[in-house]
């Protein structure tokens, strides 16, 4: 729940997050940082994106550097990042 933009209850309400703020709640929760730069790490590894775009699926990894920029990568944290988009993925 700490991931979703928009929870269900939101949804329903007509609530939206505000961007900024969905990135500074996820910046103070560690963990929810943690699992969402591995999410986009994932989403932008140039295998997938590769593989995705084959089986048709539309896929844009350019509107993921907000994410990062806010999410406010350490020196360390984008060299993983960096890495983790070069890695061969094995996908079934």
């Amino acid at each position: 729940e700490n991931l979703s933009r928009e929870t269900p209850m939101m949804r329903n309400r007509g609530i939206k997050r505000d961007p900024g703020e969905y990135y500074e709640f996820i910046n103070r929760d560690s963990l929810a940082r943690l699992v969402k730069l591995a999410d986009l790490a994932d989403n932008c590894n140039l295998q997938r994106v590769d593989l995705m775009r084959s089986k048709g699926q539309s896929i844009n990894p350019d509107k993921y550097p907000d994410a990062l920029q806010a999410l406010r990568l350490s020196d360390t944290e984008r060299k993983w990042f960096d890495s983790a988009i070069n890695r061969e993925v094995f996908y079934d």
